[in-house]
């Protein structure tokens, strides 16, 4: 008899998050073994979806090319065979695949319902949390769940809100819709990217991947000599707009990311002080206790756990540190690490582009 398992997928992360994240049901009448599971352990930012069927008798998996095609009500099949025995794996695809880098808010839907209004929303769980808090520090009185069945096609969570949306809560939604927010370690309460620093496409190497306007930026920032002034006040100008519309940001004290070399001001020490000039925004400079260390890009490990120091200035402060490129995260988080022990009251991050790899 061929066995059949709906795994409704809740998000999907890498590993053990996943297992937990799949909630897996047999269908009625096959008597599915309770140990049988299966999960998605991989997303799609590197072109497929790994499927993974955990059998009593071992483990068998299947790299499915791009998004599974769907079928009937958004279930998308892949057929494998585990001890010789044919087995349908039946997937429902959520309306949003989140990414382990960094999500946008998809897209999003008011409703009005009289003296509520609910905000349907396609977007990670990252964001909706994040849209969750800030709505909190405004003092809205809002409630975060999961889309309910009949709306799992189109929207992930549904945010309701007692009365009226505020207006800057609306220019929110628009402004996480056209930037990106990071996964980020957890010294920093949440970090932003106006954009990935290039466009994939899956008929060109990557090497000669196009960059995107924000990437743009920031290349001729870092290499365009005689350009670079005016690449990073272009720079600094977009990134003001989205302190500007943010309610979080926009209280923040800025603080500064050192360059490998303590000697001179690095690209993203001179985007942060033309930030803060344009937003009106305190400047606090973090330093380093090295002198020179191995440039990020250089894939040398270095350890930033205890590198940076943070003045005074940050203590019992919202503190916003600001970054040209995030790649691993490790120097906003060594930044993120002492703006806490100099009594930061909470740390986020604002970063020109964020690279491709994870």
């Amino acid at each position: 008899m061929k066995h059949a398992c709906q795994a409704e997928l809740e998000s999907l992360h890498s590993g053990a998050d996943a297992r937990r994240a799949a909630r897996s049901v047999g269908p009625a009448g096959y008597g599915w073994p309770r140990r049988d599971r299966a999960w998605v352990s991989d997303n799609l930012t590197r072109g497929h979806l790994r499927v993974a069927v955990m059998m009593r008798s071992g483990t068998a998996k299947i790299d499915l090319p791009g998004r599974p095609r769907p079928r009937g009500d958004h279930l998308a099949q892949v057929m494998l065979t585990v001890a010789d025995e044919p087995l349908p794996i039946v997937f429902r695809i959520p309306a949003c695949l989140p990414d382990t880098r960094g999500n946008r808010l998809e897209r999003y839907e008011v409703v009005h319902m009289g003296s509520w209004t609910r905000v349907r929303l396609c977007t990670s769980e990252g964001v909706a949390k994040h849209l969750g808090a800030v709505l909190t520090h405004l003092g809205v009185r809002a409630s975060l769940s999961e889309a309910d069945d009949d709306e799992y096609r189109n929207w992930t969570h549904d945010l309701d809100v007692e009365g009226a949306l505020p207006a800057e809560a609306m220019d929110l939604l628009d402004l996480l819709n056209s930037t990106l927010l990071l996964v980020v370690p957890p010294e920093l309460e949440s970090a932003i990217a106006l954009d990935w620093y290039k466009v994939p496409d899956e008929n060109v190497d990557p090497k000669e991947w196009a960059n995107t306007p924000a990437g743009g930026l920031v290349h001729r920032m870092k290499y365009s000599g005689s350009g670079s002034a005016q690449a990073r006040r272009q720079l600094a100008m977009v990134m003001a707009q989205v302190v500007r519309r943010h309610p979080l940001y926009r209280e923040c004290i800025l603080a500064t990311v050192p360059g490998h070399d303590a000697s001179i001001d690095s690209h993203g020490e001179r985007l942060a002080r033309d930030l803060a000039e344009l937003t009106g925004r305190p400047l606090i400079a973090t330093k380093a206790k090295h002198p020179l260390r191995p440039e990020a890009k250089s894939g040398e490990k270095f350890d930033l756990a205890n590198e940076f120091t943070v003045d005074e200035g940050a203590t019992l402060a919202p503190v916003l540190i600001v970054d040209d490129v995030y790649r691993s995260g490790g120097h906003l988080q060594g930044v993120a690490a002492a703006a806490r022990r100099a009594g930061a009251l909470s740390v986020h991050g604002i970063i020109g582009a964020r690279t491709m790899r994870k």
